[in-house]
């Protein structure tokens, strides 16, 4: 979609679906609301990682990106950043905060196009286990995560897979 225009409609269409998603069950819903967007709104997804702004791995995540290159994030809100449902730039303070998953075979160290992206030298997966004791349910990525633990607390009282984490 060449020219694609977040309105105040297409916001409420995926706000609503995202609500859908996760009344049925589902944690952040990125997965279902990124292919909503692709279905609907012909924006292919892109799946990866979503760090924190050391560099460190907080989710696997899916979005949606516009032909120029940048981003439509849909369910932004389980970071508590400042995003909810918008479009990242390449300019965007949270542009750089996603990324492929860091793999063996995949990563800045041994992926010419990937080399100048900054990295901490350590694949997702070794990452994660290295450091089993970050929680994300507890938002371990943000400074302060008051607004984070709020924001759980809201989604516990109204969608039943944030009670079980």
């Amino acid at each position: 979609m060449e020219n694609f225009q977040l309105t105040k409609n297409i916001i409420d269409n995926i706000r609503n679906y995202r609500h859908e998603v996760r009344s049925l069950g589902t944690l952040g819903g990125c997965y279902q609301v990124s292919l909503f967007i692709e279905h609907f709104y012909k924006l292919p997804t892109r799946e990866g990682i979503y760090q924190s702004s050391k560099f460190e791995p907080i989710v696997s995540h899916r979005w949606n990106v516009l032909p120029d290159g940048s981003i439509l994030e849909s369910t932004g809100d389980q970071f508590c950043e400042g995003c909810d449902i918008d479009i990242l730039n390449t300019n965007h303070k949270l542009f750089s905060r996603y990324r492929p998953q860091w793999s063996t075979s995949l990563n800045p160290k041994i992926t010419p196009w990937l080399s100048n992206i900054q990295w901490l030298e350590i694949i997702d997966s070794e990452w994660i286990k290295q450091n089993s004791d970050k929680k994300v349910s507890q938002g371990y990525w943000l400074e302060d995560n008051s607004e984070y633990l709020k924001w759980r607390n809201k989604m516990s009282e109204e969608y039943s897979a944030y009670k079980r984490i």
